[in-house]
């Protein structure tokens, strides 16, 4: 949408934009901040800020059941993959059911790592 400009001198922001963003929760923002050196070596007092606001696009989608399914089973294996890096499997256990329009996906894993661990895991999808 837009970007908003600020000098910061010491402690003191003086502003150089007259409009400011007004979309509310949909709005992104990415803040920059641009310090000033004296012969490209010495660090000044003075900084130039600048806030670039932009809108943030929703995007509604539905999933079938194995859709969503597949999804939960592979966050469930990454998820896996990087608890288990350094332990052994020893068993688990999965179990799925809808609650209303979510599907919960419960994993225990006993696994052995130094000394036995019990890692359990919930996804909601």
């Amino acid at each position: 949408l837009h970007t908003d400009k600020r000098i910061k001198i010491f402690s003191n922001i003086i502003n150089f934009s007259l409009k400011h963003s007004n979309c509310g929760e949909f709005c992104g923002k990415i803040e920059k901040i641009d310090d000033i050196y004296l012969f490209g070596k010495y660090l000044l007092p003075i900084s130039v800020l600048k806030t670039e606001h932009y809108l943030i696009e929703t995007e509604e989608k539905t999933y079938t059941s194995q859709e969503m399914v597949d999804l939960a089973f592979a966050e469930l294996s990454e998820k896996m993959e990087k608890e288990l890096e350094t332990a052994e499997l020893i068993s688990k256990s999965i179990k799925t059911y809808y609650r209303g329009e979510t599907l919960v996906l419960e994993c225990e894993l006993y696994c052995i790592e130094d000394i036995a661990k019990e890692i359990v895991f919930y996804v909601e999808k």
